[in-house]
């Protein structure tokens, strides 16, 4: 018991870093009144259209004896893997669909949403508390901003899509030991084959950005660069995905084969080379509460909390970061808007293919980077004078009021004055915090307080607008058919227990 004692406290806010989200979560699901706590559900999208076939498909095979290469539920008979091939195979929290009783379902997906996005928060956490050695509740808070940042809460049908939110950050201190010791490379080749076999498209994504934290990190962490240290870490860093590669090619090789054989329809004239948003455009998604569509041309997801953006700013004014960390930060960040705007930037993250729906899917990374950049900024903050925050939020403050965000529709008064008040308030607790010695003290438990309330908001907000665009649909609806068709296709098999295949059509 005291060891477990121990390693709790040790850990407390790693927990914490879940414990809030979860909170946050189950309190937006109880106001929206989602199952199990209402009568609608989270069945929307390719939740509905695609991973809940996936996870129903999966039930079957594991429960009713149905096999794993092949099924004629499909036409004319079909292997399994291509439609789990979605990430349901590997997926977290899958388990709870078959602890839940098929009359309670879709309660089971609830709680696995609502456990992947509290996930995304205690993997940060870690990755906090390892990466910079802090212990506190600074690693809880900034875990809150990952957990529940846009991406998350506006993507939270994508659900195969949220396990790799979770593990992008093992992968990134997988990539950090590494570059410790190039021989540490089987916490990476594990975190790597995970993701493999959760799903190789957003994987890629992971990927892409783990070879960029790597150049990054190594760069920033070495003064002097040794040619020959360097290049056998990078040999450490490329065979890692070959080894994961050939773990996960039971599954990888299988699925590659029916993706080969569907037919691309990948244009040349695609990769033209103009702006897909400005950055004006961007901006406007950093702003409390946003939402505008997850249907073509919708803007990137890239708000993670109006602190995030204080203290990145306070990152690069602060002199006690080296100006050469300070540049290739820059130069990193810089790169990563660009791959929001510039169209074949844009469509090399997304493997080449024109993202239909769901634009924007890699932006995670940029969230995270975001909150990276934040964190440092954090631990500089005393080096900050009071004419920088000053300065800083007056020019914040200004841009929100002096620029014509109402132009954009997806933009109301709510957001601005909610997105001010918030800068208001930051600027307020880091004045006193700043001038009030007795106030110092408190400053983390008061800045856990107001990140969390505008987390909270932007969430709710969030999830709300969305179901008045998309509309979350009633639970028993799901049930009701589900029901009906099982029974009309047992009274089909009670007078012809021959061989065929049932299809559902559309009246025309």
């Amino acid at each position: 018991m005291k060891k477990v004692a121990v390693l709790i406290k040790d850990n407390q806010f790693i927990f914490l870093g879940f414990l809030i989200p979860f909170i946050v979560m189950i309190f937006i699901c109880v106001t929206m009144q989602i199952t199990p706590f209402g009568a609608y559900s989270f069945l929307v999208s390719d939740l509905s259209e695609v991973y809940m076939d996936s996870l129903t498909a999966l039930k079957r095979i594991l429960t009713e004896n149905e096999s794993l290469f092949n099924t004629w539920s499909q036409i004319q008979g079909s292997t399994p893997l291509g439609m789990l091939s979605t990430g349901i195979l590997v997926n977290l929290f899958s388990f709870l669909v078959f602890i839940f009783p098929k009359e309670l379902i879709l309660d089971a997906l609830t709680w696995m949403i609502i456990l992947k996005i509290a996930c995304c928060g205690i993997t940060c956490a870690f990755y906090l508390k390892k990466t910079f050695q802090r212990n506190d509740l600074s690693i809880s808070i900034f875990a809150w901003c990952y957990a529940l940042m846009a991406y998350t809460i506006t993507y939270h049908f994508h659900i195969i899509w949220l396990d790799q939110v979770v593990m992008l950050p093992l992968v990134l201190y997988g990539v950090d030991k590494i570059i410790k010791n190039k021989k540490d490379y089987l916490f990476f080749t594990i975190c790597l084959t995970v993701i493999f076999f959760m799903n190789y498209y957003i994987a890629y994504m992971t990927g892409i950005f783990s070879f960029m934290y790597f150049i990054y990190r190594y760069i920033t962490l070495n003064t002097s660069i040794e040619k020959k240290d360097f290049l056998q870490k990078m040999l450490a860093f490329f065979i890692s995905p070959l080894f994961a590669f050939g773990c996960a090619s039971i599954l990888l090789f299988p699925i590659l084969y029916l993706v080969s054989n569907r037919g691309g329809i990948f244009d040349v004239s695609q990769l033209g080379v103009y702006l897909r948003y400005d950055f004006k455009a961007l901006w406007s998604k950093t702003f409390v509460g946003v939402y505008d569509t997850v249907v073509s041309d919708g803007t990137p997801l890239i708000y993670c909390g109006t602190i995030v953006i204080v203290l990145m700013i306070f990152f690069f004014l602060s002199y006690s970061i080296s100006y050469r960390e300070k540049l290739i930060s820059f130069i990193w960040l810089v790169f990563m808007f660009l791959s929001m705007t510039l169209n074949p930037l844009y469509m090399a993250w997304h493997g080449f293919e024109w993202p239909t729906y769901f634009e924007g899917r890699f932006t995670y990374t940029v969230s995270f980077l975001m909150i990276f950049l934040a964190y440092k900024g954090f631990r500089v903050l005393n080096t900050i004078s009071t004419k920088q925050i000053h300065c800083v939020f007056g020019i914040l403050g200004g841009i929100i009021i002096g620029l014509n965000f109402k132009e954009y529709s997806y933009i109301q008064d709510e957001n601005i004055l909610l997105t001010l008040l918030f800068l208001f308030l930051y600027y307020l607790l880091l004045m006193l915090v700043k001038n009030k010695v007795t106030y110092k003290k408190y400053g983390l438990l008061l800045l856990a307080l107001l990140v969390g309330l505008e987390l909270a908001d932007n969430s709710r907000m969030i999830l709300t607008r969305f179901d008045s665009s998309s509309g979350y649909p009633f639970a028993a609806d799901y049930y009701e058919t589900y029901n009906r068709i099982n029974k009309e296709t047992h009274e089909v098999l009670k007078e012809d227990q021959d061989f065929y295949h049932i299809e559902t059509c559309r009246a025309t």
